[in-house]
C-alpha cells in the first residue's frame, strides 16, 4: 500500500513540474514584441534624453508645449506657444554633470523609460488625448534616436511606453529648477 502512494504521489508532482515549465515558456513568447534600450553608464557622454509634452488639441493662439532635454552638461528647458514649435517663449539653460545625468539615467531605467511595445499600438502620438497632455519621449545617442515612445495622461488611450508614465514625467521635471513656476502660465 505504501508503494501506491508513492506512484501517485511521483505522478502528480510530475504534472506539476510539467505545468510550471509550460508556463515558463509561454510567458516568454509573450514578451518578444516589446524592446528595450540599456540605459547605462554607455551614455553618460554622447546621449540625451528627452521629453516633450503637448497640451489639449485647442486654438493655435492657446495651444502651448514644452521640452526638456537632459545630457551630461546641461538641462534645456524651452516653452512653446502654438503647435510649430516657432513660436519660443521661454528657454532655459541649467547646467549639469556627467554623475547628475547617470543618476538620472539610472532613474530612468528603474521606471522603466527603456520599455517600448512595438505591438498593435501607433507609433505617432498625433490626435490621441486630445484634452489632456501627450508625453513624447526620445532618447539620442551620437545624434541617432535610439528610442522613441509616447504616452497620454488621459485613460484607455493607446501607448507605447510601457514603464511608470508617471514616475518618469516627474524625474524629467524634476531636471528644471523651478518647473512649475516656468509653466504656471502655459495651457497644460
Amino acid at each position: 500500500m505504501y508503494r501506491d502512494y508513492r506512484y501517485i504521489f511521483g505522478f502528480v508532482l510530475a504534472i506539476i513540474l510539467l505545468i510550471v515549465i509550460a508556463i515558463l515558456v509561454l510567458s516568454n513568447n509573450g514578451s518578444s514584441n516589446n524592446s528595450g534600450v540599456p540605459l547605462t553608464k554607455d551614455y553618460n557622454y554622447s546621449s540625451s534624453a528627452e521629453l516633450t509634452i503637448q497640451g489639449p488639441i485647442v486654438a493655435t493662439s492657446q495651444h502651448n508645449f514644452d521640452q526638456i532635454e537632459v545630457n551630461s552638461g546641461n538641462v534645456l528647458f524651452r516653452l512653446y506657444k502654438g503647435y510649430s514649435g516657432q513660436n519660443l517663449i521661454e528657454s532655459k539653460i541649467f547646467n549639469n554633470s556627467s554623475q547628475s545625468y547617470l543618476a538620472f539615467l539610472s532613474a530612468l531605467k528603474q521606471a522603466g523609460f527603456g520599455l517600448v511595445s512595438h505591438n498593435s499600438n501607433p507609433e505617432s502620438s498625433l490626435g490621441y488625448c486630445s484634452y489632456g497632455d501627450v508625453y513624447n519621449f526620445k532618447l539620442t545617442q551620437n545624434n541617432d534616436v535610439v528610442l522613441r515612445s509616447w504616452a497620454t495622461n488621459c485613460s484607455g488611450m493607446p501607448h507605447t511606453l510601457l514603464g511608470n508614465v508617471n514616475y518618469i514625467v516627474q524625474l524629467f521635471e524634476n531636471q528644471v529648477p523651478n518647473y512649475n513656476t516656468l509653466v504656471q502660465n502655459a495651457n497644460f
